[in-house]
């Protein structure tokens, strides 16, 4: 049986692209909220996840296109 926790696993980017859109959601509550300093938190957070993201998009394709 496969193991779903595997470090590569979940790491597709569609993974990210699910990930990043919580966030985005998480991100958009705490600025209503006035929790300013959270929500500044999650956009540093937010642009590692978006540079992931870019990189696993990319790779996909290179993949597809050999």
């Amino acid at each position: 049986m496969e193991n779903i926790y595997e470090r590569d696993y979940h790491r597709k980017a569609i993974d990210y692209a699910l990930m990043i859109g919580e966030m985005e959601g998480t991100y958009s509550h705490l600025k209503r909220m006035s929790f300013f300093e959270d929500a500044t938190i999650l956009a540093e957070m937010k642009g590692r996840y978006y540079k992931l993201y870019f990189r696993a998009l990319r790779e996909e394709r290179e993949e597809s296109e050999n």
